[in-house]
C-alpha cells in the first residue's frame, strides 16, 4: 500500500518513484475465523482442528519471534505443521497434540522463572509418544521434540 501510494504521490507531481520501496506481508491465513501469520495449514485439515489452539500456537510463535527465542519459534512451528499435515495421525490425535502444543507454546513465551516447566514436560513427552507412531513425521520430531525439551529441563536452556 505504501509503495503504491510513493508512486501516486511521484507521479502525480512528474517525478520518478522515490524513496525505499516496502516488501509487502505475506497475507494471514485465516482458517475459520482464526488468522494464522506462522502457521501454513492446508484446505484439508481446516475443518478437523480446534481452531482457537492453534490460534493460540501461532500467537504465541510471534511472541518468541519478538523476545528473542527464534529457535523454539522455528520448533513449534514445524511441529504444528507437521502434526496437521500428517496421514498417519488420527484426527483426535491431532487435535490432542495441537491442544498440547498450545499449552507449551504459551508456557515457552513467559519469561523463563515464571514457566511451569513440569506441566510443558508432561505434554511434550506425551505428545512424542504419539508422534511416534507418525511415521511420516518421524525425521522432524525427532529434530524438533529434542529443542523443546532441553527449553524446559532444568538446567537446560535457563
Amino acid at each position: 500500500m505504501l509503495n503504491y501510494l510513493s508512486d501516486q504521490i511521484s507521479a502525480s507531481v512528474g517525478l520518478p518513484p522515490m524513496g525505499p520501496r516496502f516488501q509487502s506481508r505475506p497475507r494471514p491465513v485465516v482458517v475459520a475465523g482464526a488468522k494464522l501469520n506462522n502457521i501454513n495449514v492446508s484446505n484439508s485439515v481446516v475443518g478437523t482442528i480446534n481452531t482457537g489452539s492453534i490460534g493460540t500456537v501461532d500467537q504465541s510463535i510471534s511472541a518468541l519471534v519478538q523476545i528473542g527465542e527464534p529457535v523454539l519459534a522455528d520448533a513449534l512451528t514445524t511441529l504444528s505443521e507437521a502434526v496437521l499435515q500428517s496421514g498417519d495421525l488420527t484426527r483426535n490425535q491431532r487435535n490432542e497434540i495441537v491442544e498440547s502444543l498450545s499449552v507449551i507454546a504459551k508456557e515457552a513465551a513467559t519469561p523463563k522463572e515464571s514457566r511451569q516447566n513440569t506441566v510443558a514436560l508432561s505434554l511434550i513427552e506425551k505428545s512424542m509418544r504419539v508422534t511416534a507412531l507418525a511415521n511420516d513425521i518421524t525425521d522432524i520430531c525427532q529434530k524438533w521434540w529434542p529443542v523443546l525439551l532441553a527449553a524446559f529441563s532444568v538446567g537446560g536452556a535457563n
